[in-house]
């Protein structure tokens, strides 16, 4: 375990003679940085996190919002693609959820790669991080995938990371986004991650409970 000592003899006892109740929601983003499987670990490791995936919130594929090109292929890379209105509603509801308990302090992490491009989602985030990876890792862990529907033949260079910048182009000057180079080897980037995160709890533990 990564943390310290006395972080770590804390983790467990966020319930002792709390004041008030806080809710605090993180935000991970970059298509096929490993933000999943980090977000799986995080879970494990803090007690009252919730991971909320952006991938569940995929339009079915004969979708008619899902935008085609002239050849029939779905950009699955665009908000279009998503049912972000529902999302929303869904992280309100878990901050209206948690805000009214009293005895406990809540974590809720959102993994998905356009949430940061979604204003009133994003406005929602008290804390956000950016893992960037580059295209070579991207495509190695791309085509290690079973995604449904399958990727037609040339969808990565022709939609996947051009739609990729893109994105990152529409947000990379947002002062409220911490950018994190994810080529570093995913436990160490883990560790990194958790070390971010649990300094925050930290300071919000000293100051409200």
């Amino acid at each position: 375990m990564f943390i310290s000592s006395s972080l770590a003899d804390w983790l467990p006892c966020w319930r002792e003679n709390p004041e008030k109740a806080l809710a605090h929601e993180f935000e991970f983003s970059f298509t096929n940085s490993g933000k999943s499987t980090i977000a799986t670990m995080l879970s494990k490791e803090i007690c009252n996190l919730d991971v909320m995936n952006q991938d569940l919130y995929f339009l079915e594929p004969d979708d008619p919002a899902i935008e085609r090109d002239i050849h029939g292929i779905r950009n699955f890379e665009k908000l279009s693609a998503l049912d972000m209105e529902r999302m929303v509603q869904d992280v309100k509801l878990w901050i209206k959820s948690k805000t009214c308990n009293s005895d406990s302090l809540f974590i809720l992490l959102i993994e998905g790669f356009l949430i940061f491009n979604h204003k009133e989602l994003s406005d929602l985030i008290d804390h956000k991080y950016f893992i960037k990876i580059t295209k070579e890792i991207c495509f190695e862990r791309r085509i290690k995938r079973q995604y449904i529907p399958p990727d037609p033949d040339g969808y990565f260079d022709s939609y996947v990371w051009p739609w990729t910048i893109t994105n990152l182009m529409a947000i990379q000057d947002c002062t409220d986004i911490e950018f994190i180079d994810g080529t570093a080897d995913l436990q160490a980037l883990y560790k990194s991650i958790l070390t971010r995160i649990m300094k925050i709890v930290f300071i919000h533990r000293e100051k409200y409970f």
